[in-house]
């Protein structure tokens, strides 16, 4: 693949170790990637000469910059990531780029971290789908599943998602939303439900750094923010047969951020 197609922004907040190591991971990537950094600790400048363009942002603005840095990218694609997640090989963003220019639609994003937002229940009740190390696919008897396949989902979470760059003229380029990611995968989608992909090829190539408390789960209204969202959007959304009621017990309910 042709060098720079894709450009990846990044948003850095108090933890400019963890993204100086994924820098060095992007670098390594066989789509050798464009870097863009957001900075938002406003205490400290970020510094990494390896990154194309480094934004020392006066405010914390969380990732509602997205709209602004996709729509400046001059790369085919475009990608946003958060500084708690790296990769287990180099070739994981090259090997799902064709997955997302094979999208019918370009609006429509791939990820690594999705949601499948189920009738009668709320979001944090919702199928979370995690492609990170160790989660394996599994069938729908539980078994570990040969091949990956790609999975539609309602939502993509914003810890890594794809888009073609013609997809970033329709979102906002101001950064006063909350909840970027459901923001910009509910205003892609449209009324559509199952609209964006969690990309197989992403499964078990992803690690999590250890966790802190600086997540922006960590909000004391984090899910309840997150589920009127989400129920405003669908109760928007045309009817589709995709949608299903799903039972589970308590303890099979999977707790996304």
């Amino acid at each position: 693949m042709a060098q720079s197609e894709l450009t990846m922004c990044l948003y850095n907040y108090a933890r400019s170790e963890q993204m100086h190591q994924i820098i060095s991971e992007l670098k390594k990537q066989s789509c050798r990637p464009k870097i863009v950094i957001w900075n938002n600790d406003v205490t400290q400048d970020f510094v990494d000469d390896r990154a194309d363009w480094v934004i020392n942002s006066s405010i914390n603005a969380h990732t509602g910059c997205i709209g602004m840095l996709w729509q400046n990218a001059s790369t085919k694609y475009v990608g946003s990531m958060d500084d708690d997640l790296h990769f287990v090989d180099d070739d994981i963003l090259g090997d799902v780029l064709p997955v997302l220019e094979g999208q019918r639609h370009d609006r429509k994003m791939v990820g690594a971290f999705g949601v499948r937002l189920y009738i009668g229940e709320t979001y944090r009740e919702s199928q979370h789908i995690n492609a990170t190390k160790g989660q394996g696919q599994k069938d729908k008897e539980g078994n570990p599943r040969k091949k990956r396949i790609n999975m539609e989902v309602d939502l993509l979470k914003g810890r890594i998602m794809l888009a073609k760059q013609s997809a970033s003229h329709f979102l906002s380029a101001d950064y006063g939303h909350n909840d970027t990611d459901l923001y910009v995968s509910t205003t892609l989608a449209g009324r559509h439900r199952y609209f964006h992909t969690v990309a197989g090829d992403f499964w078990d190539r992803m690690i999590d750094f250890p966790i802190d408390d600086k997540g922006y789960c960590e909000r004391v209204d984090h899910y309840e923010r997150r589920d009127a969202i989400c129920q405003a959007w669908a109760a928007s959304c045309l009817p589709s047969r995709k949608v299903k009621v799903r039972k589970r017990s308590t303890k099979e309910k999977l707790e996304g951020d």
